[in-house]
């Protein structure tokens, strides 16, 4: 980063990753624009450019559930073009995967022809001048990140950190890139991993739970002596995270599950409700998703804030409506038989990930509501409020324990 480049902040400024972003950017005069997610991109602005058209960003630190949006908007700006312009974008897509490898991935000659013939348009969405990429706070498909990462021809990389580190912990090098991991370990702090037995991580398979310590991580919650207790409770200054990784051969960290929201199933089996809402969200109906399982269920349910353009679109192919302009989304969520076909779609997207059969889910419960800070539904961080959106279906998922869709 350096004078010349502009970042775009869509995260709210008390983010501990959007604050380390914003204090690395003024320290070397990178120029800043606020936006707003909701403004983000020209889909779903009137009249107007999105903001990052306007602005044209050179690098954006983002969450997962942003990236999603934004490659569903790529996704949308692709599918109005003509057929066989559809057919040159996915071949010269495909081309592009297969020419370049996980580090070099733009370094091929023809990747860079099919990047200036074919890809040009689609960057001009997001402003036409991003050079890197970086996802952190949630996690993110490997799917999503290498679609992004070749369309926009800036690598996406992925961090790792909480709050409680000071957001230091890892970061990708880019001259490094790989999909899919953390990257390696701060020089600030000690990381290590302990076993979770009941989930059959063990520290001697390089897989656990992750526990940290050093200079940047915090002494405590203010006031909050239980709490502080409960994260040191390893002694030694060590803090747990919660969160499930596996180091690589090469040093590098990889995040595998979370502990915190992991539910044991009917079978005994844990379902880790985190792991599978990063993967279904790479579904195109999917605006947002909740995942429910608990110890009286064999499988989980997804709670689903649809994407309803495309909702709209199924509708009409099943026959429930005749045109998708005359759908109305509060109705549409009673069809069965419009749960049922997404249902279907959201499992393929499970299988294809590779999800084992006790984590694809049994039924969908589709809501009309999107869910925003404003409403209560996430937090300013765009994380899940769970226990806010289980309350406002749950008579629709207790009707539904126990009685698959399909």
């Amino acid at each position: 980063m350096n004078k010349t480049d502009r970042v775009i902040c869509i995260l709210p400024l008390a983010h501990i990753f959007q604050l380390v972003i914003e204090l690395i950017g003024f320290y070397w005069g990178a120029c800043h624009c606020y936006a707003n997610p909701k403004t983000l991109t020209s889909v779903s602005c009137k009249n107007c450019l999105g903001d990052m058209m306007v602005f044209k960003p050179t690098f954006m630190p983002a969450v997962g559930a942003i990236w999603e949006a934004l490659k569903k908007g790529l996704l949308v700006q692709i599918s109005l073009l003509p057929r066989a312009s559809q057919k040159i974008f996915w071949n010269a897509y495909n081309a592009k995967v297969a020419l370049t490898s996980r580090r070099h991935h733009r370094s091929n000659a023809l990747s860079s022809a099919i990047d200036g013939l074919v890809f040009k348009k689609v960057r001009a969405f997001t402003g036409g001048c991003l050079k890197l990429t970086l996802n952190g706070g949630s996690g993110i498909s490997v799917e999503t990140q290498k679609f992004l990462t070749q369309v926009l021809g800036a690598p996406m990389l992925i961090g790792y950190g909480l709050t409680e580190t000071t957001a230091n912990t890892c970061l990708m090098d880019p001259k490094l890139f790989e999909y899919g991991c953390c990257g390696s370990i701060a020089a600030s702090i000690t990381m290590k991993l302990i076993d979770v037995p009941e989930s059959g991580y063990f520290a001697k398979n390089n897989q656990g739970e992750i526990i940290i310590k050093g200079s940047a991580i915090t002494v405590g919650y203010y006031k909050n002596e239980e709490e502080t207790k409960k994260a040191f409770s390893h002694g030694d200054g060590w803090f747990s995270t919660g969160d499930i990784g596996e180091f690589l051969p090469n040093g590098d960290l990889k995040l595998i599950d979370r502990r915190k929201n992991m539910i044991k199933n009917l079978n005994g089996e844990y379902i880790a409700l985190e792991k599978l809402e990063s993967i279904y969200k790479a579904n195109p109906v999917i605006g947002n998703v909740c995942c429910y399982a608990d110890e009286y269920k064999h499988k989980p349910l997804a709670i689903i804030s649809p994407n309803e353009p495309v909702v709209k679109k199924m509708a009409r192919d099943l026959g429930i409506v005749k045109s998708a302009n005359e759908a109305a989304l509060s109705e549409l969520i009673k069809e069965d038989k419009l749960c049922i076909e997404i249902t279907k779609t959201v499992i393929d997207t499970g299988k294809k990930h590779g999800l084992n059969g006790f984590e694809l889910i049994e039924a969908v419960v589709l809501v009309d509501d999107e869910w925003t800070p404003e409403n209560g539904y996430v937090s300013a961080a765009q994380k899940l409020q769970r226990k806010k959106i289980l309350a406002s279906v749950w008579d629709r998922v207790q009707k539904l324990s126990g009685e698959p869709v399909i």
